[in-house]
């Protein structure tokens, strides 16, 4: 599409350095970046995101017997979090959904997207839904930092305080999210006279900094590392109403049910930070160093401000309770921060 190359013209020209799967790494500084995220306000092009669409008479209908959260209780003025399971429980992918009319939008990691929705396909049988990855529609921009809602204000229109809320105005949405993050949706033939705007009174930034902040409200994403290694509870789906329990079946729901219902959950979601100069990688085992034997993998990790990084960890909470002396595989040390649950907790509006 036409707009993509111009869209991707823009973010170079406004000195983006793009990564593997589009991600972008950053503006040229990562020190003044960094600074900015924790001083002012920053705004990243999420172009490592992927869109999957979802529209027709069927569709809510069909996204609830295939999702964990209460997809019919979705409205155009909320977003809701949601995972999607295998039969056997496991999470191929967790999202964020949200609605524009009749239309049901997905956002996922872009190296899930087309996979997803692939899947999602084989079920719709004769449901009258259509379903589509693209990007080519709309665009997306994460927004974090102390003086993040008071831009927006300026710029766009007031964010809404409670979480999930999502306020449509007209060049764009703005959804709030837990963690004092703000999605921007727009029209992708808006999406440069977006970026104008939004770069204008916020520093560009590369979405390590959005990733951070999403660590940072103990919130998790499923990526191709961790894809099928998880039920939702051990992310604490179940924390934010990305899972529902009284909804009716959707794929993996026994499991989820049993899970839930028997508090049988020897695995947990935990915040955590890596030493300086130690890079964390999602997929990472962790090991109790005194015993050197498995007791989990990092989720989710993003470098932080401080020349070290932040992860959510899914570990033994055995090895929590008796206070373990954890290291990545290759040996270097960890440190517990809370339960992931905590700090959502904390930080919820």
């Amino acid at each position: 599409m036409a707009w993509i190359t111009e869209w991707q013209h823009e973010l170079t020209a406004s000195g983006a350095r793009v990564g593997n799967g589009g991600l972008i790494v950053d503006f040229g500084d990562p020190c003044g970046e960094a600074q900015a995220a924790c001083e002012t306000a920053v705004v990243a092009p999420l172009t490592d995101f992927g869109l999957i669409t979802a529209a027709g008479p069927d569709a809510t209908e069909f996204l609830n017997s295939q999702f964990t959260s209460n997809v019919a209780a979705l409205s155009a003025q909320h977003a809701q979090y949601s995972g999607y399971c295998n039969p056997k429980g496991r999470l191929l992918a967790t999202m964020l959904l949200f609605r524009e009319g009749d239309a049901f939008w997905l956002s996922l990691p872009a190296e899930l997207a087309a996979s997803v929705a692939q899947r999602l396909q084989k079920y719709v049988l004769r449901s009258k839904v259509m379903l589509a990855s693209s990007n080519a529609d709309l665009a997306m921009f994460g927004i974090t930092g102390p003086q993040a809602a008071g831009a927006l204000t300026a710029l766009l229109a007031p964010p809404a305080e409670r979480s999930f809320a999502a306020i449509r105005e007209g060049t764009g949405s703005v959804i709030t999210l837990p963690g004092d993050r703000y999605l921007v949706v727009c029209r992708a033939h808006q999406a440069r006279t977006m970026w104008r705007t939004l770069s204008s009174k916020m520093r560009p930034a590369g979405s390590n900094w959005w990733q951070l902040q999403t660590i940072r409200a103990g919130i998790a994403t499923v990526t191709s590392a961790t894809q099928e290694a998880y039920v939702p509870q051990m992310l604490a789906l179940d924390a934010y109403g990305a899972v529902s329990f009284d909804k009716g079946c959707y794929p993996g729901q026994e499991i989820v049910a049993r899970m839930h219902y028997l508090g049988d959950l020897k695995r947990r979601l935990y915040y955590g930070h890596g030493n300086q100069n130690q890079t964390l990688v999602a997929g990472d085992q962790v090991v109790d160093a005194r015993q050197g034997k498995p007791v989990g993998n990092v989720v989710n990790a993003a470098a932080n401000e401080n020349g070290g990084y932040d992860g959510l960890l899914v570990l033994q909470r055995d090895a929590i309770q008796a206070d373990a002396r954890l290291c990545t595989g290759q040996g270097h040390d960890l440190s517990v921060v809370c339960a992931a649950t905590d700090i959502f907790n904390r930080g919820s509006k």
